[in-house]
């Protein structure tokens, strides 16, 4: 089991008020757009890697590392409406566990087990990624009313 990279002592809780959950929805959504979550392929860079037998191949990894990482910096200096922490806290750690898995898969040749592990672990935080996300937008759908004008 991993250990979590933040907890909720690491978050910028605000005020539950109309301010904070406006400010925090553009946000959030800013966010999202800028770092898209996507197939970022990294198992495919793996496979041509050990086809090509070329550790270098590896480097095409780094982009990916680098996005999620960012992406969970940024949400973790967010200001957070206290009933979107438990949601948000899921959300920032399962992008950083993205970056983590990434960089466990590119140790295919110094640590294959620690690769193999991480390909398996990466369903798991695939699946709390999705958790995540509905998460939070259960909490835009029950917020809505507050945030229209």
């Amino acid at each position: 089991e991993r250990t979590v990279m933040y907890d909720s002592s690491d978050l910028k809780i605000g005020e539950d008020n109309k301010k904070t959950i406006s400010e925090y929805v553009i946000e959030i959504n800013k966010i999202l757009k800028k770092y898209p979550i996507k197939d970022e392929g990294v198992p495919i860079i793996i496979e041509q890697a050990l086809e090509k037998d070329s550790i270098d191949e590896l480097e095409k990894i780094d982009p990916a590392i680098k996005k999620y990482q960012s992406m969970a910096e940024e949400l973790m200096a967010l200001k957070v409406p206290r009933a979107a922490s438990v949601a948000h806290l899921w959300l920032a750690n399962s992008v950083y566990n993205l970056a983590d898995d990434f960089r466990s898969m590119k140790m295919v040749y110094t640590d294959p087990v620690k690769t193999f592990l991480a390909i398996i672990q990466h369903e798991k935080t695939l699946e709390e990624l999705r958790l995540a996300l509905a998460g939070l937008a259960g909490y835009f759908q029950s917020m809505k009313s507050t945030i229209s004008p």
